[in-house]
């Protein structure tokens, strides 16, 4: 702003809340929950160990950040905006929204270590994006649930590679749920309809 107001540069300010996707690392929570999951479901006997599970923040997904990011550059006037979904979602009902598309139990695959405990931390952090969805009408498509099983539908996309074709029998894969292989291929099928990506089937 000191810059923008004493030089008369275009120079706008967006502050990023947590933004997820495909790339995070599993040190990331979000991360860490989806790929376990997504092992264990594969037949993995490892636990998902996690700490404070009740804390509350802001998650959207990167690529609408980045559109919002790549809308403020292209304004005539520069501003500072929040660029977050103004929804909050604690890691607890991230783990539930994950745990019910795997068909995983809680108690048999979770375990709460009080090492990953942090000694300090805000107990929710919601951002406010009014701002810019007001003057520029950006807006986030994904949060709450509907973003878990984006990045779900993402993990498993990537076990395939980035870029996949499916050939499959459309009523024997939308039919049959389980069994194999043809259960992810049903749970791929069933949403691929609900994500915007360049997926060819």
């Amino acid at each position: 702003q000191i810059f923008r107001d004493k030089y008369d540069i275009f120079i706008s300010n967006a502050i990023l809340f947590p933004h997820e996707s495909k790339k995070r690392d599993e040190l990331f929570v979000t991360k860490k929950i989806i790929s376990t999951l997504s092992r264990i479901s594969q037949g993995s006997s490892e636990k998902l160990m996690l700490g404070n599970i009740d804390v509350v923040r802001d998650w959207g997904h990167a690529d609408e950040y980045m559109d919002a990011m790549i809308l403020i550059s292209k304004q005539n006037k520069p501003d500072d905006y929040c660029i977050c979904t103004s929804y909050g979602m604690s890691v607890r009902e991230i783990l539930e929204y994950a745990l019910n598309y795997f068909n995983l139990d809680f108690n048999k695959h979770v375990e709460i270590d009080d090492s990953l405990l942090r000694y300090k931390e805000y107990d929710s952090i919601i951002g406010d994006n009014s701002r810019i969805k007001n003057q520029l009408g950006w807006k986030p498509k994904f949060y709450g649930e509907k973003l878990v099983k984006r990045l779900i539908q993402e993990e498993l996309i990537k076990w395939w590679g980035i870029k996949i074709q499916i050939i499959f029998d459309h009523q024997k894969f939308t039919q049959q749920k389980y069994g194999g292989i043809t259960r992810y291929f049903f749970h791929l099928a069933d949403e691929f309809h609900k994500l915007n990506e360049d997926i060819q089937i």
